[in-house]
Parts: structure tokens; C-alpha cells; sequence
């Protein structure tokens, strides 16, 4: 009976196929769905699709593809499955049934044919470095960068003098002088404005002048550290279309468009973070026997420096990008140690006794607490504390408000609890005790509480939010007149509809700007990379890893996409890098 089935699929493999990508996507429009049920010419694109995933699968498999597949497929299904059962807002866990167990099974199954698929492609695809390479003189760069600045001037105009949200009238209160300055945002990007702002709206009397050269300076920064990454991949592959398809993204992605007009420090740090990953990628390339020179390292170092003074935890990133060059460069490890040893020194005098002398306000512990408030909240609500325990935590903030104001996927009302009282900043030891003693008989309960806080970053169909160009009104903002320009009329005005409808819709959230997508992508990539033994590209990708932990462990909300921004960035360049051969390899200017 077995024989005759297995040689009615081979004689009938169409057949066969057709059928199972039936029953899949069946699966799918019921799992992600009911949208699609009512638009058959979509169901059959959907079935289509599908079956030709099935069947690419099926020509492109072998035992190395199926082991790196089941490798990316199965944590994938498990954690998509687990993402539907949680009931957001309210932040209740579903319970798990038989029919669950046929979902994940027919998801893993899905996962892993599109991504053996995928394998196939990526061995069977390159870039040809063959025949007369690329070449773009240095204004070729400038050119490139002028026409995606191009591009964002009609979105800057549409929403003069920029976007502002609640961080940026915040950062801006700093740059003028009307509140202390703060390391919870970056001090350097607090001088950065106030740089701009300070002598313009003491020449024009105009705070809405000065933000918005502020705004047009940063879109000039941004662009042509974009530009320069459309170059560079131009370089690298020696491929015209492949540049001329990122410049188009970079240039008319929404969220790349708005994010670059928004006052916000993520902005910039990203750009950074985006030439930090080409420079360390660049070092991989060397044919020098893995030896660097300080001409081949400086550049990184730079690099370095600016994303541990725009990022609070950045001192971190660049930690293990040292150790894993420094690991990797064995006949350079002394250069390496020294140069990145010196940095952090630098970095952490800098932040550290400087910022003391000069009576700038360190960020507040707790801002990097959120993850283990959380589950205190959790448990003061949920689970099960002694009466020592509830004693302790009522000397750092109040037990019934903690409980009364947690949200599950928001820290902030439980961080805003405790710094009513401040206690936890000058008991910091104490807190991590508290946090360990309780641990020990809610593990159950810790675990619940850091799925619910942090599953918009497993989770890729989490709710993630993307744009906030609102102008903040307050006492001081009555000093920007932003209503009173209407810059392009007709034109400027449906343009922010357009941009407000895709955002209140969750367009940008939904798939072009879901933070869970975010981090499967990186997860593809760095499975990519093992699968095809390109161990040495893990090193530009160890700086994006231990940031995404550094977010797993410390960020208030998950949802928000500016957080990751980075990764929209970097991303597409690493892909475009998947399809590039080792030995064909350049160094580029």
C-alpha cells in the first residue's frame, strides 16, 4: 500500500503538489486571516505562490539546506504560533489545543519549504564580478545623496519645520536651556541641536527657524551616509540595478522618509550604525593574512566612538565588536585591544567624571530596569510574594499602583511608579536582590511577564508602531508658529494624509515597519551566513546582535520601531551581501 502511494506521488508530483500547497494555504488564510477568504483572485496569487515555494523546495533540496531550514523554521513557526495566543492589549496567553499542534506543524512546514527554496537561490545566484567592474567617481556619491535629500524635501515641507514629538520637544527643552541637561537622551545629540538651534533663534528670534535647520542639516547628514551606502554596494557587486533598486528605497520608503525629517536620536545613530557595518564588514575582506593595519582600523574606531555616545548601552556594541576582531585578527589582537581599550576608557571618563564635573544628570538606572519592573509588576499582581518580600518592595515604590498601572507590553507606567519615589537609584543593589528572590518562586510568572513585554520583537505580526510627525504644543512651543506654514498647499496636504492614513492603518506597522520582522531577518541572515560557511561576516553582525539584546533586556516597549530603525537600514545591504562570493571580494575607497 505504501509503494503504491509513494509511486502515485512520483508518477502525479504536480498533482500532488497542487494539493498540498492547498491544504497550506488553507492553513494560512485561516491562521493570519479572514481578509483573504473574501478576495479569491488574492486566494489564488496566495495558492500560486505557495505551490511554487513547494515545488522550488522540492529542487532545491539536500540535507544541508534541510538541516539549516529546520534550524530557522521551527523557532519561527513556534514563535508566530505562540505571538497569535497572546491577547493584546489585554495581555492574556490563550490556551494551547490539538488543533494548535496541526497549526504549527503546517507553519513549520511553510517556513521551511520557503526557506530551502531560498537556500537554493542564494547558491545559484551571484553577483558577477567578471568583465570591467563599476566605477563611480567620489561626486558620484554626492549625486546619489543629492537625489534621495531630493526626494524627502516635499515630505519636510508638507510637515515644516519637521516632525516633533513628545523626545524631541524634550531634547529641544535641553538645546535651549530651558531644563537641565540629562544623559537620558544622548548629550551629544542634545549639543548637536543646540549647535543649530541656539544661534539661529538669536539672530531670526524664531524657534521654528532654528528647528528647521536643524531638521535639513540632519536630512543632509543622513543622506549622504545613504548615499554612500548605494555607492559602496554598487562597488561591491558590481551591479548598477542592485544600487539603483536600494536607492529607490532609501530615497521613497515612508519610514526612511519621515524618520529623516523627525527630531529624534535614533535618526542619526542609525546612519552611524549603518556605516559601522560596512566599514567591520570591510575589514573581513582583508587578504593580508588577518592582519590590520591603524589606516585599515581607524575608520571603526571612529565609528565606534560616535555610536557609544549616541546610544546609552553603546559602549557595549562596541565592546564586542572589539573582542570579536580582535579574536579574529590574531596577528593584529594587540592593535585592536589597544585601540578599542582606549576607546572605551575614553568613552566611559567622558560619560562618566565629566559628565559629573559638569553637572549633567546621568540617565536614571531604572531606564535600563524595564524588563525586571515589569515582572515585579507582574507578580505583585499575579503571583506570589512573601510578606518580606511586599515589605521590601514597598520601601522602593508602592505595591497597589505598580499593580494598578502595569500594562503588559508597556514599561512605562510601571518605570513612571517607581520614579515617583526615586528609591531605586540610590538602592540599586538592593532592587537586583529583590528582583533575584522573588525569581526564585515565580519563575513561571517572570516568564509570562517578559513574553508579554517583549513579543512585538519575536512576534512578526506584533503591533509595532512606525510614525509620530505631530507637532508638540505646550508653554514653551507657543514660540513655534508650525501651523502657520502650509508649504505646498493642495499637494503638501494630501501628501500628509496619505502618510497619516498609512500610519493610522497600521500599513507601515503591519509589514513594512514590524519590528518582529526586524529580528527575523536578522536571525535569517546570520543562518544564511552558517549555511554557507561565511563565518567571518558574523563580525559586522556582532555589533546588530548584541544591540537586539541589549532591547530584549532593557527597552520599555517593544512596539516601537525607531528603536530598530537601524535594522531597515543595514538589512537590505546584508542581504544584497548573502549573493556576493568570498573569493570575488574587493576593498573599496
Amino acid at each position: 500500500m505504501k509503494n503504491k502511494v509513494k509511486n502515485f506521488i512520483l508518477n502525479n508530483k504536480t498533482i500532488a503538489i497542487l494539493a498540498l500547497s492547498a491544504i497550506l494555504t488553507a492553513d494560512l488564510v485561516y491562521f493570519f486571516g479572514q481578509l483573504w477568504t473574501q478576495n479569491y483572485i488574492l486566494l489564488g496569487i496566495v495558492w500560486l505562490g505557495v505551490f511554487y515555494v513547494i515545488k522550488a523546495c522540492l529542487a532545491s533540496f539536500n540535507k544541508r539546506r534541510m538541516k539549516f531550514s529546520l534550524l530557522f523554521s521551527i523557532p519561527l513557526a513556534t514563535t508566530t504560533l505562540l505571538g497569535s495566543k497572546i491577547q493584546y492589549p489585554e495581555g492574556n496567553i490563550a490556551s494551547f489545543g490539538l488543533l494548535d499542534s496541526i497549526q504549527l506543524i503546517a507553519l513549520a512546514c511553510f517556513f521551511f519549504s520557503a526557506f530551502v527554496a531560498f537556500l537554493g537561490f542564494v547558491d545559484k545566484n551571484s553577483f558577477s564580478q567578471t568583465g570591467n567592474p563599476a566605477r563611480l567617481k567620489k561626486h558620484n556619491w554626492l549625486i546619489l545623496s543629492a537625489i534621495i535629500f531630493v526626494c524627502w524635501v516635499p515630505l519636510f515641507l508638507s510637515y515644516f519645520p519637521g516632525g516633533v514629538s513628545v523626545d524631541s520637544a524634550v531634547e529641544i527643552r535641553q538645546a535651549i536651556g530651558e531644563s537641565e541637561l540629562s544623559n537620558w537622551h544622548p548629550v551629544l545629540h542634545v549639543l548637536f541641536l543646540a549647535i543649530i538651534i541656539n544661534p539661529i533663534r538669536w539672530l531670526t528670534g524664531s524657534l521654528t527657524a532654528g528647528i528647521a535647520l536643524s531638521v535639513i542639516i540632519q536630512m543632509l547628514i543622513f543622506a549622504t551616509i545613504l548615499g554612500y551606502a548605494v555607492r559602496w554596494v554598487i562597488l561591491e557587486t558590481n551591479n548598477k540595478k542592485i544600487g539603483c533598486f536600494l536607492l529607490l528605497f532609501y530615497a521613497l520608503c515612508p519610514i526612511v522618509a519621515c524618520y529623516s525629517i523627525t527630531i529624534w536620536k535614533d535618526i542619526l545613530f542609525s546612519g552611524i550604525f549603518l556605516l559601522l557595518f560596512i566599514k567591520t564588514y570591510e575589514l573581513t575582506k582583508t587578504t593580508r593574512r588577518k592582519i590590520l593595519s591603524f589606516k585599515d582600523i581607524i575608520p571603526v574606531v571612529v565609528l565606534s566612538i560616535l555610536i557609544a555616545f549616541l546610544r546609552n548601552g553603546g559602549v557595549l556594541i562596541v565592546l564586542i565588536i572589539g573582542i570579536t576582531l580582535a579574536a579574529y585578527f590574531k596577528k593584529s589582537r594587540k592593535l585592536v585591544a589597544g585601540l578599542f581599550g582606549a576607546c572605551i576608557i575614553f568613552v566611559i571618563l567622558i560619560q562618566g567624571p565629566l559628565y559629573n564635573a559638569a553637572g549633567i544628570i546621568s540617565s536614571p538606572f531604572m531606564e535600563s530596569m524595564s524588563v525586571p519592573a515589569q515582572q515585579i509588576a507582574y507578580t505583585i499582581k499575579n503571583g506570589n510574594l512573601t510578606e518580606a518580600e511586599y515589605k521590601s518592595i514597598s520601601e522602593l515604590a508602592d505595591p497597589e499602583m505598580l499593580a494598578e498601572k502595569y500594562e503588559p507590553i508597556n514599561g512605562d507606567p510601571v518605570k513612571n511608579v517607581f520614579y515617583l519615589t526615586n528609591a531605586v537609584q540610590e538602592r540599586k543593589i538592593e532592587f537586583i536582590k529583590l528582583w533575584f528572590s522573588i525569581l526564585w518562586h515565580n519563575v513561571g510568572s517572570f516568564l509570562k511577564a517578559y513574553i508579554l513585554h517583549t513579543y512585538s520583537y519575536w512576534y512578526i505580526q506584533g503591533p509595532s508602531w512606525a510614525i509620530d510627525l505631530s507637532h508638540v504644543h505646550d508653554d514653551i512651543w507657543m514660540q513655534a508658529d508650525f501651523n502657520d506654514y502650509k508649504l505646498l498647499g493642495d499637494f503638501g496636504f494630501r501628501l500628509t494624509q496619505a502618510i497619516e492614513i498609512g500610519n493610522s492603518r497600521a500599513i507601515w506597522g503591519s509589514w513594512m515597519a514590524n519590528v518582529g520582522i526586524m529580528y527575523w531577518w536578522v536571525i535569517m541572515s546570520v543562518t544564511v551566513f552558517l549555511y554557507e560557511k561565511k563565518y567571518k561576516l558574523l563580525i559586522p553582525f556582532s555589533g546588530v546582535l548584541i544591540y537586539m539584546i541589549l532591547l530584549l533586556g532593557a527597552s520599555p516597549i517593544s512596539w516601537i520601531f525607531r528603536y530598530v530603525f537601524s535594522l531597515l537600514l543595514i538589512l537590505p545591504v546584508a542581504t544584497i551581501i548573502y549573493f556576493v562570493k568570498p573569493a570575488e571580494r574587493k576593498k573599496h575607497d
